[in-house]
């Protein structure tokens, strides 16, 4: 019999294969981009054949794989994990994230409890690891994504 914990990690491993095969993909759309438009560099009668859409084409596809990314989504709540921080520490699971105040010299969150910094990197990529939820604190990966 499998337990409401195991069905909401199972949920969760799914959204993440999903996540994983479309940055393959968006990977492989990017890498026919390049190839495709230093291939046409470097011989200009083939930027005038019918494969001279190819660069074009790679370039839709890759903007349209960016643009419609699956979200990483919790298995128990629903909401998205990889925009905002919400109560819990996507780390250790406890409900112990310090906020920056106006008054403090931090600019970043911190978690009491294993205290971890949680930065956003340029670009607003994340630079820790999900394992919990942060908005109803559910064990989503004991490895973290």
């Amino acid at each position: 019999m499998i337990n409401d914990d195991e069905k909401v990690r199972a949920i969760f491993r799914d959204n993440v294969g999903r996540r994983r095969r479309h940055e393959r993909w968006l990977f492989g759309a990017f890498a026919v981009f390049v190839v495709s438009v230093l291939a046409a560099s470097l011989d200009r009668s083939w930027a005038w054949r019918p494969m001279g859409w190819l660069p074009f084409l790679a370039w839709l596809v890759t903007a349209g794989l960016i643009v419609l990314a699956p979200p990483l989504m919790c298995g128990c709540c629903n909401k998205t994990l990889d925009k905002a921080l919400a109560r819990y520490c996507p780390e250790c699971g406890a409900d112990a994230i310090e906020r920056p105040g106006p008054h403090k010299l931090a600019v970043c969150d911190h978690c009491a409890s294993c205290h971890r910094t949680l930065t956003r990197g340029r670009r607003r990529s994340r630079r820790w690891k999900i394992r919990f939820c942060t908005y109803c604190g559910a064990l989503l990966d004991e490895t973290g994504v």
